[in-house]
C-alpha cells in the first residue's frame, strides 16, 4: 500500500474546508500545490470528487517525477527527509480536511456535500454498537429526514449477503404504495416502513433524483 492510500484510509473529505486549506478546484479535481525539503521538489496533491487522494513529486532542478520515497527501500538521510515532509504535507491535510469515514461511494459523498450545501446537515452517529448507522435531522424540528447505513441485502429482502450503503428517506404513504419495487425502491429499513423507503446508492437511481427526493423528506420532517 502506497503511503498516501495507507493515511488517507477510512478517511473522508469534507470538500467544504478544500479551498480555504489552499486547493484550487480544477474541472472534478481539487489541486494543492507546494513545495517541500528546501523547496527542491514540487508537490501536488489532487483530491477527485469521489474523495480519492492522488499525490506527484517533482524534482525541480530536473522536471522529472521524483519515486525514491515511494519505493520500498531504507534509503539513506536524503530520501528519509524527503519520506518524513512528504508526509507531514499529507496528515495536514488529513487533520484539517478529512475525517474518520465509513461511507465512500460517490453518491454518498455527492450527498453528503449536498445535504451540507443546502440544509446545513451533517451526519451524526448515534449508537456506539453501531458505528456505520448515522442519521440527519433538520436543525429547526430536530425531526430525521435521512438515515444512511451500510447493510447486508438481506435485510432489505434480497437474496444477497453483500453489504451495502444505502440512504432512507421519508415518504408519504399513498406515495409509498406505487414507489417501492425491490429494485430501486426498497422498504424502509428500521424505520416506520409506512413512511420510510431505502435506497442502495449503488447507481440503480440517479443523484439527482435522489436529491429531489431528500429535498421532499426534508419537508416531511418538520
Amino acid at each position: 500500500m502506497k503511503r498516501v492510500d495507507y493515511i488517507f484510509e477510512n478517511e473522508q473529505v469534507n470538500f467544504d474546508t478544500l479551498e480555504a486549506y489552499g486547493f484550487v478546484q480544477s474541472n472534478s479535481r481539487f489541486v494543492y500545490t507546494t513545495k517541500i525539503v528546501n523547496e527542491q521538489f514540487i508537490m501536488k496533491v489532487e483530491i477527485d470528487m469521489e474523495g480519492h487522494v492522488q499525490t506527484k513529486l517533482v524534482d525541480v532542478d530536473t522536471d522529472e517525477p521524483y519515486l525514491l520515497h515511494e519505493a520500498n527501500i531504507e534509503g539513506g538521510a536524503f530520501i528519509a527527509t524527503v519520506r518524513c515532509e512528504y508526509e507531514a504535507v499529507l496528515i495536514a491535510i488529513k487533520d484539517a480536511c478529512f475525517e474518520q469515514g465509513i461511507f465512500h461511494s460517490q453518491q454518498a459523498q455527492e450527498i453528503l456535500h449536498y445535504v451540507r450545501e443546502m440544509y446545513h446537515a451533517e451526519l451524526e452517529f448515534l449508537w456506539e454498537k453501531f458505528s456505520d448507522n448515522a442519521i440527519l435531522r433538520r436543525a429547526d424540528s430536530n425531526k430525521w429526514f435521512g438515515t444512511m447505513m451500510c447493510i447486508s441485502k438481506q435485510k432489505l429482502g434480497l437474496a444477497d449477503t453483500k453489504k451495502v450503503e444505502v440512504i432512507g428517506l421519508r415518504a408519504k404513504p399513498e406515495e409509498l404504495e406505487h414507489l417501492i419495487d425491490y429494485k430501486r425502491y426498497h422498504i424502509g429499513y428500521h424505520m416506520n416502513k409506512k413512511h420510510w423507503y431505502t435506497i442502495i446508492l449503488d447507481d440503480s437511481v440517479p443523484i439527482e433524483e435522489i436529491k429531489r427526493r431528500i429535498d421532499t423528506s426534508y419537508e416531511l420532517a418538520l
